[in-house]
């Protein structure tokens, strides 16, 4: 039994760099905020998993509270690093973005770093559900400490519809909430509560 364990042992040592390193990398040129990212083939790829408070554009308005910090933060962990991804089922968005989860060569799950540190929170797709509960431990670490995006007081809300489906809460009078079948409906009173449990703001109607 002994020999058996010390053999499974060798061959993950000598097999699990190989797939590793067999990846296909790519060089992080450009760092636009806390979730989005150029590569070093042109393509941007917005990270899975999370949202990250949004930078100013021309088509935008102001620069949501924690844009700055969360967009270098991601330029530290990042920026002109050799860096790998996993896909989810559906490779791209509505913007031709790649969508993904990104690590670097190490080994260290980015999207995770970036809610673990308070700058984003879970927003997670119903086509794919990998990292979700990693992803979830990580963000209610940086709100048990108060970090970043939950240094502010969210517990004031008032009625909240969540979609258990689409992992996605409203306010009571958002006409998608009014749209929620019964069954796939969660009260929350709080931001706070919705979000421990995983459930991001649906932008039409939450700022």
């Amino acid at each position: 039994m002994f020999i058996k364990k010390i053999f499974l042992i060798l061959i993950f040592l000598i097999f699990v760099p190989i797939i590793v390193y067999s990846r296909e990398f790519f060089i992080v040129k450009k760092v636009y905020d806390g979730d989005t990212i150029l590569l070093n083939n042109g393509i941007r790829v917005r990270y899975l998993g999370l949202n990250s408070p949004e930078m100013a554009y021309k088509d935008k308005k102001k620069r949501e509270p924690f844009a700055k910090e969360a967009k270098e933060f991601n330029k530290k962990l990042v920026e002109g690093k050799r860096v790998f991804l996993i896909f989810s089922k559906k490779r791209y968005d509505r913007y031709g973005r790649w969508l993904a989860y990104v690590f670097l060569e190490s080994g260290k799950f980015i999207n995770r770093e970036i809610v673990q540190n308070g700058f984003a929170y879970c927003y997670f797709r119903t086509n794919n559900k990998r990292y979700d509960y990693s992803l979830l431990r990580a963000q209610r670490f940086a709100m048990s400490r108060r970090l970043g995006i939950w240094s502010e007081n969210l517990k004031k809300s008032g009625l909240l519809i969540a979609n258990t489906k689409t992992k996605v809460f409203h306010t009571q009078n958002c006409e998608y909430a009014k749209k929620i079948k019964k069954s796939y409906r969660k009260l929350y009173y709080t931001k706070w509560k919705a979000f421990w449990d995983g459930y991001a703001p649906h932008k039409a109607c939450i700022k």
